[in-house]
C-alpha cells in the first residue's frame, strides 16, 4: 500500500530525528555523492544539507576544484555566504553568473566610483582570480570597459586555505574573501584613474 505524505507532514518526521538524519546524509557524502544527487534522492534542501554536515571532517583536505563548486553552490542554493556585504560607504555584491563555468561576479559601489568584475576563488586551481571589465568615475561620468587589465591571480595554496569541512569554507568566503578582494579594487581603481586621466591629455 503507497502512502502519501504532505510536505509539512515528511518535514515534521525529517525534524524529528535530526541525529539520524544527519548520519545518513554524511554516510551518503562519505560515498562520494554530490549535493545535488543527495536533494534529487532525498528531496531535502540544500540548506539542510549543508547545516546537516556543517561539521563533518571529510578527513583529508578538500581539493580546491571541489571547493570551488561547492562556493557557487552554496551561494546559488543557501543564505550561509554574505553576498552582500556593507562597510563605511562602500557596497560589495556576488553574484554567480554562469553554475556550469563556476565564474563569480562582484558589484563594487562607493560615493565615487563603480567596478565591475569576476573574482571566483579555487575556480583554476588554489587560486583567487581577479578579473575587472568595468569602472565608472560617479562624478564625472567617465567609464572605462575596454581597457585589458591583466587578470590577478591571488595565490591560496597557503595551510590557511586548506579546507576539511564546510564550515570552514563557508569562514573564508565571509571572513577571508573580501580582505582578498578588496586591495585589488583598490589597485585596479589608480589604473583606471591613470587611464582616464591619459585621455584628457
Amino acid at each position: 500500500m503507497k502512502v502519501i505524505i504532505s510536505e509539512s507532514q515528511y518535514k515534521n518526521i525529517f525534524e524529528a530525528y535530526p541525529e539520524k538524519n544527519r548520519k545518513l546524509i554524511i554516510s551518503m557524502v562519505d560515498r562520494d555523492m554530490s549535493i545535488e544527487e543527495i536533494h534529487d534522492l532525498t528531496g531535502i534542501d540544500h540548506q539542510t544539507i549543508y547545516e546537516l554536515i556543517y561539521d563533518h571532517d571529510f578527513g583529508e583536505d578538500i581539493k580546491c576544484d571541489v571547493v570551488g563548486s561547492v562556493i557557487v553552490n552554496i551561494i546559488e542554493n543557501t543564505d550561509l555566504i554574505k553576498t552582500k556585504v556593507k562597510y563605511h560607504r562602500t557596497t560589495i555584491e556576488l553574484e554567480v553568473r554562469d553554475y556550469d563555468t563556476l565564474i563569480l561576479d562582484f558589484y563594487y559601489k562607493d560615493p565615487e566610483y563603480t567596478v565591475e568584475g569576476s573574482a571566483t576563488p579555487f575556480m583554476d586551481g588554489c587560486l583567487l582570480s581577479i578579473a575587472f571589465f568595468y569602472f565608472e568615475h560617479l562624478e564625472s561620468g567617465e567609464y572605462d570597459n575596454e581597457s585589458d587589465i591583466p587578470v590577478v591571480h591571488v595565490p591560496l595554496n597557503s595551510p590557511r586555505y586548506k579546507f576539511r569541512t564546510i564550515k570552514q569554507i563557508v569562514d573564508f568566503m565571509n571572513d577571508d574573501y573580501f580582505d582578498l578582494l578588496m586591495p585589488e579594487i583598490d589597485a585596479s581603481i589608480e589604473y583606471y584613474l591613470d587611464i582616464i586621466n591619459s585621455r584628457e591629455q
